[in-house]
């Protein structure tokens, strides 16, 4: 920022106020991090969020694309970032089929979104479940160590060093 202030974990903070964040070292971390949880990104709540500071979608994507993950992206679920079904009070994972209805287009060019979307790291399918990449969307407070570990490519670039040594000390399998 040119007014000499920095951005340190998505608040703009003075010189001042940095130092005495570091001083405090590891308890201002903690705050920040849950084992259980994972690490809290950025400014996110209980609500679906973008970021658009340089992690916009990228610019070959097509505006109808951009559209349909704004759409997708209503679909997530907390803290998970995995794309579901909602009914009433219960959600279930969201198959090629139930994309296609939300988004309003054939199933076959629901395959053919979702193959670009991954193509692109922008959707990852692991075990027929989709995952949206948390640097262009996350729903929830919580990074959780499954969604880093889906994205740790992208994520390790946004991501504090502490906390990627948080998550790369985790012994989950």
């Amino acid at each position: 920022m040119d007014n000499g202030n920095v951005l340190l974990d998505g608040i703009a903070d003075s010189a001042d106020t940095i130092e005495e964040k570091k001083s405090n070292g590891q308890q201002w971390h903690d705050k920040r991090y849950s084992k259980d949880k994972g690490y809290s990104f950025w400014l996110s709540v209980n609500a679906v969020r973008m970021f658009p500071r340089g992690t916009e979608l990228p610019q070959d994507v097509p505006p109808l694309y951009c559209g349909y993950m704004y759409r997708i992206a209503n679909m997530l679920q907390n803290n998970t970032n995995m794309v579901v079904k909602r009914y009433c009070n219960y959600e279930r994972p969201a198959h090629v089929e139930d994309i296609a209805v939300a988004l309003g287009i054939s199933n076959r060019s629901c395959y053919r979104f979702l193959k670009d979307m991954k193509q692109k790291g922008i959707i990852k399918e692991q075990d027929k479940l989709y995952y949206v990449n948390p640097i262009f969307f996350i729903c929830g407070k919580y990074l959780s160590w499954h969604l880093y570990k889906l994205f740790q490519k992208d994520l390790d670039h946004f991501l504090p060093s502490w906390v990627i040594d948080r998550f790369n000390g985790d012994d989950r399998a």
